[in-house]
């Protein structure tokens, strides 16, 4: 990464945002089950006729039901762009429900986030399967994958775990972890989990678990440097979340250095994230939406 580019991550770090301004905190937890429920049937419903299944079953079991076509993982350009044909249903399941996810956004806009907002386009669900195991843990934050530093990302879990696997670092720890690297962001997430024998264990430490995960809705500044475990022996159960990105209207700007753009994601679809085009946010705001 330049130094024109280490500058401007340094100063985005060390700005207060709305996200600082109004919840006095970098991560907040909201107890509200109803969203989690309405995902939790609806993802439920979808895979049970997917994949033909005729019994009950419960998603933390999911895993049971699932065989080694669906869980054969394809190579990638790049480890977090790995994914497995379970993950790629439940990618199109997100498309196929943008109804739901617009009313969670106008839910967002008139209990949370009272001002006119971006969001992601679409929303991202995520499993984590017992015996899948990838390189974790990842730690970054959003902007390290190409996300404005001004976002906010909402999580929360589907199922009903005694480990949730998440563990996120508020923004002033992530803040001094990053400074260590002079606010490279390549450079970190290529060589922080190269950075010596305990270095996880000492992160831990540090780092907050998110609990109750199905009945909450965590809110955290983009700038948090966070990270998703494989699932332990400890709870041997599937772990499947949503998580997805607001920006607000006002603190919208697509910011380019030697005229490259800062804001492009780095996974599969290589998302610009500015207002339409197919990925990154949606062509309309939220005021837009409701004034419709």
């Amino acid at each position: 990464m330049n130094k024109q580019k280490q500058k401007f991550f340094e100063k985005q770090y060390s700005v207060d945002n709305y996200f600082n301004k109004n919840f006095n905190s970098s991560i907040v937890e909201l107890k509200n089950n109803y969203w989690n429920k309405a995902y939790k049937h609806q993802v439920y419903s979808y895979l049970k006729n997917k994949l033909n299944i005729s019994e009950h079953f419960q998603l933390e079991y999911i895993h049971e039901y699932l065989d080694e076509s669906l869980l054969s993982v394809k190579k990638a350009d790049h480890l977090s762009n790995e994914r497995n044909r379970i993950s790629e249903l439940i990618f199109e399941f997100c498309d196929d429900s943008q109804d739901t996810y617009i009313k969670f956004m106008k839910w967002v806009h008139r209990n949370v986030i009272k001002e006119d907002f971006y969001f992601q386009k679409t929303p991202t669900i995520r499993l984590h399967i017992p015996g899948q195991n990838f390189s974790y843990p990842k730690w970054h934050s959003d902007c390290f994958l190409g996300h404005s530093p001004k976002e906010m990302n909402f999580w929360f879990g589907l199922t009903n775990n005694k480990e949730s696997g998440f563990w996120i670092l508020d923004l002033q720890k992530s803040n001094k972890w990053l400074k260590k690297y002079e606010y490279d962001l390549e450079n970190f997430f290529d060589n922080a989990s190269l950075e010596g024998e305990g270095y996880c264990e000492n992160v831990f430490d540090k780092a907050k678990e998110i609990k109750n995960i199905s009945d909450h809705i965590t809110i955290f500044d983009g700038r948090c440097i966070h990270t998703a475990l494989n699932r332990s022996k400890k709870d041997p159960t599937t772990r499947i979340s949503i998580d997805t990105r607001v920006l607000l209207k006002k603190e919208y700007k697509w910011e380019t250095i030697d005229q490259e753009p800062l804001y492009v994601g780095k996974g599969i679809k290589k998302a610009h994230f500015k207002p339409g085009g197919k990925y990154g946010y949606h062509e309309k705001s939220i005021m837009e939406i409701l004034n419709e």
